[in-house]
């Protein structure tokens, strides 16, 4: 997300007082900034010691309430993870629902994978767009694409049994949308994290995680279609990011072992899923994946692709046409 979109017209009064406050928080601790040095951790927990950006602390001083209240809840889940796993930017965290049960959770997936991250990228291939006679075709030229993003995974277990070796995960774009940190393509071409209090690489090759994953059969893909990725810290400690209502992840889980979450995710898919586990995955493809609601056209760029925003018209994905 672009830091202007958090700023507002303040007065030059209030602007010096937010951003002392922010300062003084910032000196205690409470949120990143240059007066404490750290570092992104390494596998094993250690930290590289490179000094923290400032710009998290101006963010918070230019915010208004409302931004400022998200982005302490963000602040305090990094500071307790320890090391970046994205989360969801919006929609509601879901205090007045049920718990997502984890074996629904887990029967809604096509697998559920532990595993280490070996390499993150942004991608333009391949792409969607809106069409004149469809909503939306795929291209092979776009003259705006918004990337997507591809996680390539080590799998160390994958509890359905479907996957073993390794798996590119694809993100589509619609959905890189809404993760904070948000990933976006720094002026040399490689990825950075927009947002990252700590380091330029919330999800960094080495990085052990939990991840459930879903299957598309037509494009024989894995994809995360709207699921979030939980965090695996050195002590082998799971940790479920907060996310949306259709973002969310099982809780049970979150600040448990891997040992407990294996046991807990293996008993849940040693039967068929449930009802209330089918209509949970019914729910995700309609509303992130390639299933079709109501009639309307599931675009890929929501789970699988990046999205052409200029398309150009006079040349067709298909060279027959």
């Amino acid at each position: 997300m672009n830091n202007e979109s958090f700023r507002r017209p303040l007065g030059l009064l209030v602007l010096s007082s937010l951003f002392a406050a922010c300062s003084r928080d910032v000196e205690e601790g409470d949120l990143p900034g240059q007066a404490e040095k750290s570092g992104p951790a390494a596998v094993d927990g250690t930290q590289t010691g490179a000094t923290r950006a400032t710009s998290p602390a101006l963010d918070f001083a230019l915010a208004d309430p409302v931004d400022r209240e998200r982005m302490a809840a963000r602040f305090a889940e990094i500071k307790r993870v320890g090391r970046y796993v994205p989360h969801a930017l919006l929609g509601s965290e879901c205090t007045n629902a049920e718990p997502l049960d984890t074996c629904t959770w887990a029967g809604a997936t096509d697998a559920v994978v532990v595993g280490t991250v070996r390499a993150v990228r942004l991608t333009d291939t391949p792409v969607a767009g809106p069409a004149q006679d469809a909503e939306w075709k795929w291209y092979q030229t776009c003259s705006v694409t918004r990337p997507a993003l591809e996680i390539d995974l080590d799998v160390e277990h994958d509890f359905a049994g479907k996957i073993s070796g390794s798996v590119t995960v694809h993100v589509g774009k619609r959905q890189v949308d809404i993760l904070s940190p948000s990933p976006y393509r720094g002026a040399d071409g490689s990825l950075r994290w927009a947002g990252s209090a700590d380091a330029d690489n919330p999800l960094a090759e080495g990085q052990r995680v939990l991840v459930g994953l879903h299957y598309v059969k037509d494009l024989a893909a894995w994809s995360l279609m709207g699921e979030m990725i939980s965090g695996i810290d050195a002590e082998g400690t799971v940790h479920v990011p907060r996310a949306g209502c259709m973002h969310r992840g099982p809780v049970a889980l979150d600040q448990t072992t891997l040992s407990h979450a294996s046991a807990t995710l293996e008993t849940c898919l040693a039967t068929p899923p449930s009802a209330a586990a089918l209509a949970l995955g019914t729910q995700r493809r309609q509303t992130w994946g390639d299933e079709k609601l109501k009639g309307s056209g599931a675009n890929p760029a929501s789970y699988v692709a990046a999205e052409c925003m200029q398309p150009d018209f006079q040349i067709p994905a298909d060279p027959e046409q």
